[in-house]
C-alpha cells in the first residue's frame, strides 16, 4: 500500500542553509586572530628577553662592584645607576637586533613579493638607535634620581639587582616593540631619539647663550655636547631611511587600489630617503667648521625643510581622497611654518625660533600623515563576506 501524503517526514536540512546556531554565531575575523596570536607569541619572547637580561644585568653589576660596600647610584663608572644605563642601552641594542630580525622575517613570510623588506641594512640603524634612545633617556632617568634621592648608596646585594630590574624594563619594552615592527614603531623611535638628542644637548650646554645663534651650534666644536648631537641626527636620517619602506606598504596598496599614481609612489620614496640623507649629513657636516662644510650643512638643513614644505603642499595630488579635515590641517601647518620664515627674513624669529617651528610642526605632520594614510587604506578595503 502507497504511503498517506499526510504522514510525517522528518524535514531534511539543505547543506547550503546554515543552521540557526550558525547565524548567531559570533564570526570573528582570521586577520585579528591572527595579530592576537602574534601579539601573545611577542610577548612571550619578550619576557624571555626580560628575564635574561634581568639576570646578566644583576650578576654583571654584583662582579663589577664585588668587594664594594656600599654601591653609590652615580659618582663613578661603576655607580649602579650609571650601570644601569650603559647595560640599559648596551642590551638595548642587541634586544632590538634581535626581535627587528626576527619580527621582519616572520613579516616578510606574511606578506606579498612587492612589500617585503630587506633587514640587515636596516638592522644597523635600528639597533644604534634603540640604543642611543635609551642611553638617552636612562641618562635623564638617573640625573632625576639623584635630584630626589641625594647621595643615595646601597649594598652591593641590592644595588644589584635594581640595575638587573632597569635592564629587565628596558629590553621588555623594546622587544615588544620589534618582535612587531611596523612603520609607528620606527616613527616613534626616531622621533624619540631626535627630540631626546635635541634636549640632553641643550640641557648640558655650557654656553647660556647657544639659542641666539642655532641648534646647529650644540654640533660644533665648541658645544661640550656636540657628541649627543651629531649621533642623534646620523642615526634619526637613517632611521627616516627605514622608516619609508614600511610607511610606503601603505602607499603601495593604494597604489594597486588606483587611487595613488605610481609617480606619486616615486617621488614619496626618493623624497623621504634624500629628506634622510640630508638630516644626516647635519649630524656628519659640522656649522662652523668651514665656509664649505658650513655652507653644505646649511643647505642639508633648508633642503630637507623645503622638500617636506612641498610635501605638505602637494600632498592631495601625491595622495587624493582624504579627509578635508587633513588637507586643512596641512595647509595650516605649511602656512605656520613658510610664516615662520618671513619672520626670520624680517628679523621678527631668530634662526632657533624657526627650527623650533619647523621640528614640532613636521613632525606632528608626519604623525598625522601616517594616522590619514591608514585610515584610508582601511576605508579603501575590499568588502569581505
Amino acid at each position: 500500500m502507497a504511503k498517506s501524503k499526510t504522514a510525517k517526514q522528518a524535514p531534511r536540512k539543505s547543506p547550503a542553509t546554515p543552521t540557526s546556531a550558525t547565524k548567531n554565531a559570533t564570526v570573528v575575523p582570521v586577520a585579528s586572530v591572527a595579530l592576537q596570536q602574534q601579539k601573545q607569541v611577542a610577548a612571550r619572547y619578550a619576557l624571555r628577553g626580560a628575564l635574561a637580561a634581568a639576570l646578566l644585568g644583576t650578576v654583571l653589576s654584583f662582579i663589577l662592584n664585588w668587594g664594594r660596600t656600599p654601591v653609590p647610584l652615580v659618582g663613578d663608572w661603576m655607580a649602579f645607576g650609571i650601570l644601569a644605563v650603559i647595560l640599559g642601552a648596551v642590551f638595548a641594542s642587541v634586544a632590538a637586533a634581535y626581535s627587528y630580525v626576527i619580527g621582519l622575517r616572520f613579516r616578510n613570510t606574511q606578506m606579498p613579493p612587492n612589500r617585503r623588506h630587506n633587514y640587515w641594512i636596516s638592522v644597523a640603524p635600528v639597533a644604534l638607535g634603540i640604543g642611543m634612545q635609551i642611553f638617552l633617556a636612562a641618562g635623564i632617568g638617573i640625573i632625576f634620581a639623584n635630584v630626589v634621592f641625594k647621595e643615595l648608596a646601597l649594598i652591593n646585594g641590592i644595588a644589584s639587582p635594581i640595575v638587573g630590574a632597569i635592564c629587565a624594563v628596558i629590553v621588555y619594552n623594546v622587544m615588544g616593540r620589534f618582535l612587531l615592527v611596523n612603520e609607528r614603531s620606527v616613527l616613534l623611535t626616531l622621533a624619540l631619539l631626535l627630540f631626546l638628542g635635541i634636549v640632553v644637548a641643550a640641557a648640558n650646554e655650557q654656553n647660556p647663550k647657544w639659542w641666539e645663534e642655532s641648534f646647529s651650534y650644540l654640533g660644533t666644536a665648541e658645544s661640550n655636547t656636540n657628541l649627543f648631537f651629531n649621533i642623534s641626527f646620523v642615526l634619526t636620517g637613517l632611521l627616516i631611511v627605514v622608516w619609508q619602506q614600511f610607511y610606503l606598504e601603505n602607499i603601495t596598496i593604494l597604489v594597486e587600489r588606483t587611487i595613488v599614481r605610481p609617480r606619486a609612489h616615486t617621488i614619496l620614496k626618493y623624497g623621504i630617503i634624500v629628506v634622510g640623507i640630508f638630516v644626516t649629513l647635519i649630524g656628519i657636516l659640522h656649522w662652523g667648521d668651514g665656509p664649505v662644510t658650513t655652507t653644505v650643512h646649511d643647505l642639508s638643513a633648508y633642503t630637507a625643510g623645503g622638500l617636506i614644505t612641498l610635501a605638505m603642499l602637494a600632498i592631495r595630488w601625491l595622495i587624493p581622497k582624504m579627509s578635508n579635515e587633513f588637507y586643512v590641517a596641512t595647509y595650516v601647518m605649511a602656512a605656520v611654518m613658510i610664516g615662520a620664515v618671513l619672520m626670520l627674513l624680517f628679523g621678527i624669529f631668530n634662526t632657533v625660533g624657526v627650527e623650533f617651528v619647523y621640528f614640532t610642526t613636521a613632525g606632528a605632520w608626519f604623525v598625522l600623515l601616517l594616522e590619514s594614510t591608514e585610515m584610508l587604506v582601511a576605508a579603501t578595503a575590499p568588502a569581505t563576506r
